[in-house]
């Protein structure tokens, strides 16, 4: 319901896709149950293992696709996102089949050391054409019903695809150990009280509160 009130204000792109962030008005501290998901201990103890040091939210932005002309261009092509380590949760809010439009993902990629220039320069760097990945095997296919959460580490070689599947609506949280971090606005007030304060570091909400709530 936070995920489709946000989007009614904002039309799609021409290519039938529909970014929402802190800058359109997609803010964690308006949605009870996306602040819940953005702190859940046994996705974020998962990330944090992975890590093996403390993390920290880093961003948290949500896309709706539209049936579309099947294409492939941006992150709809196979790619990492050119920042070394970086864990992403991506909870599926509407059912997505294998044939529709889905996440691919290469096990195994994660582990690559790629090089690529910082900034725009090095966009084509971390782009990948379907032969060059070929020898990597074939690739998991995320999808499965409205709730289906997948976690998974963007340096590994990744795409999204368009086709004419039903409209896909996904909310991602990023977790790193402090580097890229975003801008945001905080989480729902509802919460800060249960947080523990290692929840609380980690959503990068400063706050006092009082003794009673403080663990």
């Amino acid at each position: 319901e936070d995920f489709e009130r946000w989007c009614r204000p904002h039309p799609c792109d021409e290519k039938g896709a529909l970014l929402l962030n802190e800058a359109n008005g997609a803010r964690l501290k308006d949605s009870l149950a996306l602040s819940e998901a953005a702190a859940d201990p046994f996705l974020t103890d998962l990330a944090r293992y992975y890590w093996g040091k403390p993390i920290f939210l880093a961003q948290a932005a949500g896309l709706r696709l539209e049936p579309y002309e099947p294409e492939s261009y941006g992150p709809f092509r196979w790619h990492h996102d050119g920042k070394r380590k970086q864990v992403k949760v991506m909870i599926l809010l509407t059912d997505v089949r294998t044939d529709g439009q889905r996440m691919d993902y290469l096990p195994g990629t994660h582990t690559i050391w790629h090089r690529f220039q910082r900034g725009e320069a090095g966009y084509e760097e971390t782009r990948f054409s379907d032969a060059a990945v070929a020898r990597y095997g074939e690739p998991l296919r995320c999808c499965g019903p409205a709730g289906t959460v997948v976690l998974f580490d963007t340096n590994g070689l990744h795409r999204g695809n368009r086709n004419h599947g039903p409209s896909r609506d996904v909310w991602v949280n990023q977790y790193t150990a402090g580097f890229h971090l975003f801008p945001l606005s905080g989480v729902h007030a509802s919460l800060l009280p249960r947080f523990s304060r290692e929840q609380r570091r980690l959503l990068r909400v400063k706050a006092r509160y009082p003794a009673s709530a403080r663990r």
